[in-house]
């Protein structure tokens, strides 16, 4: 790639990329993309072009799409991790009590 300005749309490219991902739950994939945006950054960050104002305002946005759909996948991950804790619980404390009248039966 050239230009900055190629640069910031295969940036933009990535982080659209990132959401569908996110929205597919395909959280590894996300991770992968998210260090190949940072080298891209990187690699705009020391080219000597400017990029438009459209285009900086389309990552901008691009980018706030993202951040708001990994707090919601964030949000329903923890709620699933918090019901399984839960879960583990009653379980744990169902075995503990289903234990604990065995051994009073046989005494």
């Amino acid at each position: 790639m050239n230009s900055a300005e190629e640069m910031a749309q295969a940036i933009d490219e990535i982080t659209c990329e990132m959401t569908e991902n996110v929205r597919n739950g395909k959280i590894e994939k996300v991770f992968e993309l998210m260090r190949v945006r940072e080298k891209q950054i990187e690699s705009l960050k020391n080219s000597d072009g400017r990029i438009s104002q459209a285009t900086a305002s389309k990552l901008l946005d691009d980018l706030k799409t993202f951040q708001e759909e990994y707090k919601k996948r964030m949000k329903d991950l923890d709620g699933k991790i918090s019901d399984i804790s839960k879960a583990i619980e009653m379980l744990q404390s169902y075995s503990q009590s289903k234990s604990s009248n065995i051994f009073d039966e046989r005494r």
